[in-house]
């Protein structure tokens, strides 16, 4: 996908496709980013093309008001909405976001030249043992990428739960396997994951 540059305040915001296969009611969106912006002017940006996705798909019926977003919180819509599912996500450079409306969902992103700590304890501490085996299989220069899909696709699901990082325990995983990822295209060098899951799981949590 082409990167376009942000001019003044504006987000200049990407639609993008969801996955062959996914579920009608799933809206992704991403806006290239200065890699020297600060975190404050990210999430402004990135809220500001939200608001206006919103308002296509649900018309005039006062999303800035609806819209909360407070720091630390996931990003959520207030009622008749808050059955809509929101999660957003930043890199240097990017951040994307996605919108459910038949129920939560998760997002996330990683950019493939972040410097990554020890990337074995990383999958066995939080990823669980099956997954850290199977990118210990892949030749030593692929690791990063198939690290990546497996870590954005982990924090896609916590997203979409409204849980907490925390580290690899079987209930977990049990958790974590109500939720349906799938990989998404954004842009060179990142790897980006969507989950989606029940609407009876939705909840409010951290994000």
């Amino acid at each position: 996908m082409a990167a376009q540059r942000c001019q003044s305040n504006k987000a200049k915001r990407m639609k993008f496709s969801a996955p062959l296969g996914s579920p009608v009611g799933l809206h992704l969106l991403s806006v290239p980013m200065p890699k020297a912006g600060t975190r404050d002017d990210a999430r402004l940006r990135i809220r500001t093309a939200l608001k206006a996705r919103l308002r296509e798909l649900l018309g005039d019926c006062g999303v800035d008001a609806l819209l909360r977003s407070m720091p630390g919180q996931a990003v959520c819509l207030a009622a008749p909405f808050a059955h809509i599912g929101l999660s957003i996500s930043h890199e240097p450079g990017l951040s994307v976001a996605a919108i459910n409306l038949a129920g939560p969902v998760g997002i996330d992103l990683m950019c493939l030249h972040t410097p990554l700590p020890d990337m074995a304890t990383l999958a066995i501490d939080y990823l669980g043992p099956a997954v850290c085996d199977a990118i210990q299989q892949h030749p030593t220069d692929g690791r990063t990428e198939v690290f990546a899909r497996a870590w954005t696709a982990h924090e896609a699901c916590l997203k979409c739960l409204h849980l907490p990082l925390v580290e690899w325990t079987p209930e977990l995983a049990k958790k974590l396997a109500t939720c349906r990822w799938m990989a998404i295209e954004t842009a060179p060098g990142v790897v980006a994951s969507v989950a989606i899951g029940r609407p009876e799981a939705f909840g409010a949590g951290a994000l």
